[in-house]
């Protein structure tokens, strides 16, 4: 492969847990963290492709490369403070920052637990937390390569610190079929978001039965619980949205105004899936309950 280095990404994005992270709950820890002094690239997985200065084309399981507006949602970022929950290899936080936002992306801490589904039958797979790690190494290595100044806080998404501060947007960007609770997740991001929340989330990923697709079109608030237990499959994905379940998230948690929008994505082997995006937007910024530091 002679123009591009081909990085297996299979893994899941991150996933969070709700119990909080020891070290950031002890008093006047700052959750936020330095780069590593050394990362090499043999220790990485990249979950996005992505253009390195000092490698090229890196490509991965997901390319939004192609049309990472849409994932957005279309919504302007330059000058704005934006928040980037579950950055995985970091595609969006460093497309957000060269679109002219002051990021911060924040992912789970290294101690947290992971959201796995705990059946019954059958072991959690090995490796998982390994994984997660090297996704985590990916993130750094293009941080450095890219020169990038994003900011990198952890912790429990589930109980987002004040102590990141507040910011004018959020991207949510498919993580919440990764959440056992994903509005109790929403709940805690929005209490640090100004004025816009984004959530995008894929369709179609996993096969679906019939009722399934039909739920999917019905234009009704719903979510589908997508683990089985023969097999003990899916282990990292938990729920299937519809865009009105967000939607209906979204303005219960205060963000009154939402406008859903479509799209396909690509993977690297050229297969393109379907995402909605959610943008919900407060009618009043001064409304919003900021989370104080603690």
């Amino acid at each position: 492969m002679s123009d591009a280095l081909r990085i297996s990404a299979d893994a899941a994005p991150f996933a969070f847990s709700e119990e909080n992270d020891p070290a950031a709950a002890s008093a006047g820890a700052s959750p936020f963290v330095q780069r590593p002094s050394s990362i090499r690239f043999e220790d990485c997985d990249f979950y996005h492709s992505m253009d390195l200065p000092d490698r090229g084309p890196v490509v991965a399981g997901w390319d939004f490369r192609e049309a990472p507006e849409a994932y957005l949602g279309n919504v302007p970022v330059r000058d704005r403070q934006v928040l980037d929950v579950g950055p995985a290899s970091g595609f969006f936080s460093f497309f957000l920052e060269r679109s002219g936002a002051d990021v911060v992306a924040f992912e789970i801490a290294p101690d947290v637990p992971l959201d796995l589904v705990p059946y019954a039958a059958g072991e959690r797979p090995p490796g998982t937390r390994r994984s997660l790690e090297r996704i985590r190494s990916s993130f750094w290595y293009a941080h450095r390569a890219l020169g990038s100044h994003v900011r990198v806080a952890h912790g429990s998404v589930y109980d987002v610190p004040g102590t990141i501060g507040s910011f004018d947007a959020a991207l949510v960007g498919s993580v919440l079929l990764h959440l056992r609770d994903p509005f109790l997740a929403l709940s805690s991001i929005a209490r640090v978001v100004r004025r816009t929340l984004i959530v995008t989330e894929p369709t179609g990923i996993l096969p679906a039965t019939f009722v399934e697709r039909l739920l999917r079109r019905s234009g009704e608030a719903k979510m589908i619980f997508l683990p089985e237990p023969s097999g003990a499959r899916p282990v990292a994905t938990w729920w299937t949205f519809t865009p009105e379940v967000v939607s209906r998230f979204l303005r219960v948690l205060g963000f009154e105004n939402t406008t859903v929008t479509r799209h396909t994505q690509r993977r690297s082997d050229g297969r393109r899936h379907g995402f909605f995006t959610v943008v919900g937007e407060r009618r009043d910024p001064r409304e919003a309950r900021i989370a104080l530091p603690r």
